[in-house]
């Protein structure tokens, strides 16, 4: 992965280097490609696999990165609302899954609390992407979801309803 994506580099004995080491440990792969769904990062339920989009800056790709791998832990509940497919409702599809990834982004932003912020401030790096994300998920569940159907996460996970399970 720091191969692929050199703006990621890092010592081995960093923390950061650390906290991807036990990341990989838990059963995640790194998969040399770009989401194909446009968005910055993605984890691949069907191989385990965590894709970042090439280009991102240091903060960005470590950040996608670490949420991706909380967005695996899900993975077994985001493939039993695939297998439900059409027999849910599209309001139904984008709130079951819209709400694993809430879950996981509660639990990334803990991670950023005690790991992420900590590590760019020492280091001097911008924190303003960790900050927006902490405004954007600081409020709860159902006030997140009155987004517009143009925003996330009604724009992805309806437009995958839409193109997989529509009639």
């Amino acid at each position: 992965m720091l191969h692929d994506r050199p703006s990621m580099r890092v010592e081995k004995n960093d923390p950061l280097y650390l906290q991807a080491e036990r990341v990989f440990s838990q059963g995640v792969s790194w998969k040399n490609e770009v989401p194909e769904n446009g968005s910055p990062s993605c984890f691949s339920v069907e191989d385990g696999s965590i894709k970042l989009q090439e280009g991102m800056s240091f903060e960005e790709s470590w950040s996608a990165f670490f949420f991706e791998s909380f967005n695996r832990q899900n993975s077994q509940q985001f493939e039993k609302v695939l297998e439900k497919g059409s027999s849910l409702s599209r309001e139904e599809w984008v709130r079951q899954n819209a709400h694993l990834e809430y879950e996981a982004s509660q639990n990334f932003l803990a991670f950023s609390d005690t790991v992420l912020l900590p590590y760019f401030r020492t280091h001097s790096l911008d924190t303003l992407l960790l900050e927006d994300l902490h405004r954007n998920f600081s409020q709860d569940f159902e006030n997140w979801m009155k987004a517009p159907e143009e925003s996330y996460p009604w724009n992805y996970w309806g437009k995958f309803y839409d193109e997989n399970f529509s009639k």
